[in-house]
């Protein structure tokens, strides 16, 4: 119970330390640094359990939301495609036939080369955004992991002291 590492386990854990305490709840005078230790032990694990089960919102979280949006937008690329596929066959289309004014054929070209700049660009776009989205978010989650366990090590270190 006291060796496993997560959340429930070490929140779970200060129930040993105060039992245990209570074994030691002599009144002999030299078990009062005894009892002062294993409950600040108990108290840390307390903390710490605690640091576990809200960790998640600092770092993980930030990651899961990113991902849920880029999910999103990946999703929506298939469309841009197919429009950009039925564009290009509409134009092939048009000029194979050779029905027509050529104001119109053109035109449609014209329209055609639209999609095709405005898809890579939007491409484009997206893969710059994603570079600098995934670099700061994973900055963030480097930074708040180090933060999380320079506070476990303060904790454990400093506290049961």
């Amino acid at each position: 119970m006291i060796l496993k590492s997560g959340g429930e386990e070490l929140v779970s854990s200060p129930s040993y330390f105060w039992k245990l305490l209570l074994d030691f709840l002599v009144p002999i005078s030299e078990s009062r640094q005894l009892r002062t230790a294993i409950r600040r032990t108990g108290e840390t694990y307390e903390e710490i359990g605690h640091l576990y089960a809200e960790q998640p919102k600092n770092d993980w979280e930030i990651i899961d939301n990113l991902m849920h949006d880029y999910r999103g937008l990946v999703g929506a690329f298939p469309g841009i495609l197919a429009v950009h596929k039925g564009a290009q066959q509409k134009r092939k289309d048009i000029e194979k036939s050779g029905v027509g004014p050529i104001d119109i054929r053109q035109s449609v070209a014209q329209r055609t080369d639209v999609i095709s700049y405005a898809t890579c660009a939007e491409i484009n776009h997206f893969h710059a955004e994603r570079a600098t989205d995934f670099q700061r978010s994973i900055k963030s989650f480097l930074t708040e992991q180090i933060s999380f366990y320079q506070k476990v090590i303060f904790l454990s270190v400093f506290r049961c002291a």
